[in-house]
């Protein structure tokens, strides 16, 4: 009784213990699935995520390993970073990965140097994030997370791009790619996706970054990740907006700002924040930029992220000078520049001080925006040399490793050869004894396998017979499959046909034998020149012979003979060589389809694209003739106006002064229109030629100015001209075409403008590129007809609003900005007004900060009138020029009255082959009508005239 007493109170003790484990497990367990949704939880919610993160440290289950507390710290350290606080984030991190290392937990210390990697970059410490980066790749192959190593991969790459090592980033990027689509986990594909879209932006190559994003965004939301899907819709508006869809990329980018709010990550929100800040900035709209990033420089205060804030007051900095609030900029870039001192890193040092560079130039300081560029200069060569040493410091690193393995390797291979040695001598000695054994039971195998060798002769009787049945049944597959083959070889609608080495047919389908005029069993066994004309058959073969030689497939057209001798047919031919398994050559395969239909449809789509290009150069030449023949009479017209004009005899007669100059007015119309037609002629035909020049920027749109002032005709409006400091003073470019362009696009603005304000913006974009915008706040134009403004004989506004014009003149513009190396482009709101504006490639000749008036670059236009400018349409008179007599010089007035241009044209080659001397006379009205100035010839004329 005792016994069994003692047996059932075992009993139950046991199992308590079993039952009170297994609960302990199953609450383990939960708290570790607590874990991981409070993990996806993060990227979606971070304030939800942190309180839950909080709830589950404290309620730390008592048989946790050492591997699940580095969990939850690498858990709130992860929703720390995205909550902005840093610090905090940091020293849990650090705190998960020594606790993950002296437990060899390698899940663990990866989770924390990533952690790490990404709060030292926001704590300005580049060095440590280098190394951190560096630490994690090598023991991230030894973990089997496809998701953790894919974010491994990307640090990589962006680490790379940060120290301008773009080779290596996008190296890694493309592997980081290849092994996310092996394990096709969606969060490893949206990080790979991440490194190669920033990779392709890199390299300007925005439409595959667009791609990449985009498809970043679709993994992103497979794996339930709010905060990934927010960065792809980011890369998406970037994108977007730098492939010209301005305002597309604007809405999308607005809608980052609501979801990073929504999310709770004040670091991401800044960095989307500085993004549209830039777009509206590069858009002429810089004043609304102020509050965010007023609002971006508070998040990065806060949390003392010193990088991001480096980034934020040089970009506001940016803003300021752009609109004129020189101190305000100073003060950004100082702060800017202390903390580049901090962070150390040779980059934004260089940045700063040049940043710092331009603004104590505009205030005049000089010699400080010297020093600072010398500062700048020096940074940019540590940077270089630290770069050097980083690639040796590499490649020492690699020489280190490639020799430890090839020691490895020799030890190996001597530790291989002393086993081999050893395995020699054990199997020699096995030899012998095997030998012996053998012997023995060889003599008693003997007599049992007599009495088997009887018993097999039975069986090996009975095996032939199923044998033989075997082979009868593969025979008859084997037949019946080469019934179906030849049956599908004779359906196809196009010839084929298979040859041995010699060019022999083996196999032929019926629409090869209807071409060829045979039976399919005459052509077997025979080559094309039984069938085929010689010439032709020899062709065919050498083409056999070239596919056999180089083993690769050959594809080709050639014509045939049809069915009708007579008849010749084009069909494309493909060839490819037959192979055995051991790569030998058994003949050749090849297949055949008419394109006689194919062909008939080219040639004649060539005939009629030669005949559209003879009829638009037909139409082009007699536009150019037609228009010059125009405007020669048109000169006569205006020159006999400026004649009467100044005839002091109609001062009485004012009615007769203002019929004369609504004629002169008209004519002048009708001249540009002509002049129009003439370009568009030129352009069409592909005669526009290009003269460039050194311009100075300031008189060449002062001069601009003056001519457009006078076209406001009294109306309510502002003019201003607006240039940014940092445009060159000299640029190289074509004038006469830049000025044709930019006075199109300010008319057009005075035209469809009553009052308010029309500026011209020209600043520099980027080293060597400027910017001319013309803004004005007008009419404005719908949104269906921006399409359509640029095509010839097309208006801006309404028919009901149509102004006097060809419709030319935006056309005409869009072309010469192409035939500069540009693009216009145009943004518009019915009622709001217009915003035109293109980027010139100009070749700078001046490192001359442009300077008006000391350091005024913004200006009135009444205060243009006011600056005396270099008058280019006065005419040199020499009076030591040889002048013809008296009565060709009226010959010469007469035309010019007439406006011949032409005439006068044939009259100074005439002049001159009387008498050489007369050339530099002749040159100068040469010049003058080649230019269609019958006024200044005219003058020159008279002048001479005057003085004989």
């Amino acid at each position: 009784m005792n016994i069994f007493f003692r047996f059932f109170i075992l009993t139950c003790w046991l199992t308590l213990s079993f039952q009170s484990l297994a609960s302990d497990t199953n609450e383990l367990e939960q708290w570790r699935k607590q874990i991981k949704e409070t993990r996806l939880l993060t990227e979606n919610n971070v304030p939800a995520a942190y309180e839950q993160a909080q709830k589950l440290q404290k309620n730390f289950p008592i048989d946790a390993t050492p591997s699940d507390q580095a969990s939850i710290l690498n858990l709130l350290a992860r929703i720390e970073l995205y909550a902005g606080l840093t610090d905090f984030s940091m020293d849990h991190a650090e705190q998960a990965f020594e606790l993950a290392k002296l437990h060899d937990d390698k899940v663990g210390q990866v989770e924390a140097d990533m952690t790490t990697a990404l709060a030292a970059i926001n704590q300005g410490d580049i060095d440590k994030q280098n190394r951190i980066v560096m630490h994690s790749m090598t023991i991230a192959n030894d973990i089997d997370r496809p998701d953790l190593f894919a974010e491994v991969m990307l640090r990589t790459s962006m680490m790379y791009r940060r120290m301008e090592q773009y080779e290596q980033g996008i190296e890694i990027a493309v592997q980081a790619m290849e092994i996310a689509k092996q394990n096709n986990n969606p969060l490893a594909m949206t990080y790979a996706s991440n490194a190669l879209a920033a990779a392709y932006d890199i390299g300007d190559r925005f439409e595959n970054a667009l791609s990449m994003y985009e498809q970043m965004r679709v993994h992103a939301i497979e794996a339930h990740s709010k905060m990934l899907e927010t960065d792809a819709m980011v890369g998406i508006g970037r994108m977007t907006f730098r492939l010209g869809n301005i305002a597309e990329g604007e809405r999308i980018l607005r809608e980052g700002v609501e979801s990073y709010r929504s999310i709770g990550a004040p670091f991401y929100l800044g960095h989307v924040l500085v993004g549209i800040a830039e777009i509206l900035h590069q858009t002429g709209r810089t004043a609304e930029t102020m509050p965010m990033m007023d609002e971006v420089v508070k998040i990065y205060e806060d949390g003392h992220v010193d990088i991001a804030l480096w980034w934020a007051l040089k970009f506001r900095g940016t803003y300021y000078q752009a609109l004129g609030k020189t101190t305000l900029a100073n003060n950004d870039a100082q702060r800017g520049y202390q903390l580049a001192k901090e962070i150390g890193y040779p980059y934004y040092l260089n940045q700063s001080a040049r940043q710092m560079a331009a603004i104590m130039a505009i205030q005049g300081h000089y010699k400080e925006a010297y020093q600072l560029n010398v500062e700048a200069n020096e940074t940019a060569e540590k940077s270089t040399k630290e770069k050097l040493n980083t690639r040796m410091l590499e490649l020492a690193q690699r020489y280190e490793t490639e020799s430890k393995q090839r020691k490895i390797n020799e030890l190996n291979h001597r530790n291989e050869v002393q086993e081999h040695e050893l395995k020699q001598h054990e199997l020699h000695h096995r030899w012998l004894v095997t030998l012996l054994a053998s012997c023995g039971v060889i003599m008693s195998l003997s007599l049992f396998f007599m009495v088997r060798l009887r018993r097999s002769k039975e069986k090996i009787a009975l095996l032939n017979v199923t044998l033989e049945q075997r082979v009868l049944e593969r025979t008859e597959e084997i037949h019946r499959r080469a019934n179906y083959l030849r049956t599908f070889i004779d359906t196809l609608p196009m010839m084929a046909w298979l040859k041995d080495t010699e060019g022999r047919f083996i196999i032929v389908n019926h629409t090869f034998s209807k071409v060829a005029g045979q039976p399919i069993e005459k052509i077997i066994s025979n080559t094309d020149l039984d069938f085929f004309p010689k010439e032709m058959a020899e062709h065919y073969r050498a083409i056999d012979a070239e596919v056999m030689t180089t083993r690769r497939m050959k594809i080709l057209e050639e014509q045939i003979l049809d069915q009708d001798p007579q008849k010749v047919v084009w069909v494309e031919t493909i060839k490819m060589p037959i192979l055995d398994q051991e790569n030998n050559v058994l003949g050749t395969v090849g297949i055949a389809r008419n394109v006689d239909d194919r062909k008939a449809m080219e040639d004649a789509k060539e005939q009629a694209l030669t005949e559209a290009m003879r009829l638009a150069t037909m139409r082009s030449e007699f536009m150019a003739k037609m228009s010059h023949e125009l405007r020669t009479p048109l000169n006569s017209i205006l020159g006999y106006v400026d004649v009467l004009q100044k005839d002091s005899t109609l001062v009485d007669y004012p009615d007769q002064l203002n019929r004369l100059k609504i004629i002169e007015q008209s004519g002048e119309h009708l001249l540009e229109l002509i002049n129009n037609i003439l370009d568009f002629a030129k352009i069409e035909a592909g005669k526009q030629e290009l003269h460039f020049n050194n311009v100075s920027v300031p008189a060449f749109l002062k001069n601009l100015f003056n001519i457009i002032y006078v076209r406001i005709n009294h109306k309510a409006i502002r003019l201003l001209c607006n240039i940014s400091p940092s445009v060159p003073n000299i640029i190289f470019v074509d004038d006469i075409r830049l000025k044709q362009v930019l006075l199109n696009l300010l008319s057009n603005a005075v035209n469809y403008t009553k009052q308010g304000e029309i500026s011209l913006n020209v600043r520099e974009v980027e080293q060597g590129k400027i910017r001319f915008e013309v803004q004005d706040t007008g009419r404005g134009i719908k949104a269906e007809r921006l399409d359509t403004i640029f095509l010839p004989f097309e208006q801006i506004v309404d028919k009901s609003l149509r102004t006097e014009g060809t419709g030319l003149g935006l056309a005409i513009s869009r072309e010469l900005v192409r035939l500069m190396g540009g693009e216009i482009y145009v943004t518009s709101r019915e009622g709001e007004g217009s915003c035109f504006w293109f980027d010139l490639d100009v070749a700078v000749q001046s490192e001359a900060v442009c300077i008006a008036n000391g350091n005024v670059a913004k200006y009135l236009a009444p205060d243009l009138q006011n600056i005396e400018l270099p008058n280019f349409d006065v005419i040199d008179f020499d009076d030591n020029l040889t002048l013809p007599s008296i009565e060709e010089m009226r010959v010469l007035h007469r035309l010019a009255l007439e406006g011949h241009i032409r005439g006068i044209i044939e009259y100074v080659t005439h002049l001159v082959a009387l008498d050489s001397n007369y050339e530099p006379f002749a040159e100068k009205l040469r010049n003058l009508a080649l230019t269609y100035q019958s006024k200044k010839i005219l003058e020159l004329v008279d002048h001479y005239i005057e003085r004989n």
